[in-house]
């Protein structure tokens, strides 16, 4: 990830921003340069995911499957990795 990648990332996660915020977000400035890029955002989408129970939508099917595939402990030893990731991300 670009260094403006990881900036972008932190300042959404430190700010507790929403899925729905992140992904609305434009990409570019008012000057037309590039605040991010895709892989910023994809990186949110995935930490998002995992750093949490979801129980609806694309996020909710995955956990379901890593449940059957893992078991309680291993998707509650995903969910922990994740949230060490968001906490050196914000610190």
């Amino acid at each position: 990830m670009l260094m403006k990648d990881t900036i972008a990332l932190g300042n959404w996660l430190r700010s507790k921003a929403t899925l729905a915020e992140v992904e609305s977000v434009s990409q570019y400035g008012l000057l037309d340069n590039e605040r991010f890029t895709e892989q910023a955002r994809r990186a949110y989408r995935l930490l998002w995911t995992w750093s949490a129970p979801r129980f609806g939508g694309i996020a909710g099917l995955k956990q379901e499957r890593a449940y059957a595939r893992l078991g309680a402990d291993g998707l509650r030893r995903r969910f922990e990795r994740c949230n060490r990731i968001i906490a050196r991300l914000t610190s």
